[in-house]
């Protein structure tokens, strides 16, 4: 993957420009109300190791998580649910690419069900790949209904 960035010279926007797989990323830059510009920002994590230390909830909140290909047969499925746990708060939607290999994926999208809204936005059904849209549900409204029961 390649960065660059442009500085604006003609028009009023600068935009930072990546390179993936032969495809042509562009970023604008945003201001906050005082004026001062602020760029995304991309982190690689690793599941279950350190999340609260590396992305207090304090000063980290993200807009979007983008997943693709991270639910496979292999031992760390909980890390991953408790990641998406605890780095999703109120306003965070999870773009999530999926494919469907084996019975352990199934498994984890009910389970992904039960703390989270999911929505599915495209299909792939012969290569079985899904995309979805996902967000938390409501910690209070859980927490109220189990307190009523």
């Amino acid at each position: 993957m390649s960065r660059r960035f442009h500085p604006s010279a003609i028009s009023p926007e600068t935009w930072e420009g990546y390179i993936f797989s032969d495809l042509e990323i562009r970023i604008k830059e945003s201001t906050d109300l005082y004026g001062a510009v602020l760029w995304p920002s991309v982190t690689e994590l690793i599941w279950g190791q350190n999340v609260a230390e590396h992305f207090p909830c304090a000063t980290h909140h993200f807009d979007y998580i983008l997943a693709a290909d991270v639910v496979y047969a292999h031992p760390y499925l909980n890390e991953l649910m408790d990641t998406f746990d605890y780095l999703c708060q109120d306003g965070t939607q999870i773009l999530w690419a999926m494919r469907f290999r084996l019975d352990p994926e199934n498994s984890f999208v009910d389970r992904f069900q039960q703390h989270f809204h999911l929505e599915e936005l495209y299909d792939l059904p012969s290569l079985s790949i899904k995309l979805y849209r996902a967000w938390r549900k409501n910690k209070r409204t859980k927490d109220h209904k189990e307190a009523a029961a």
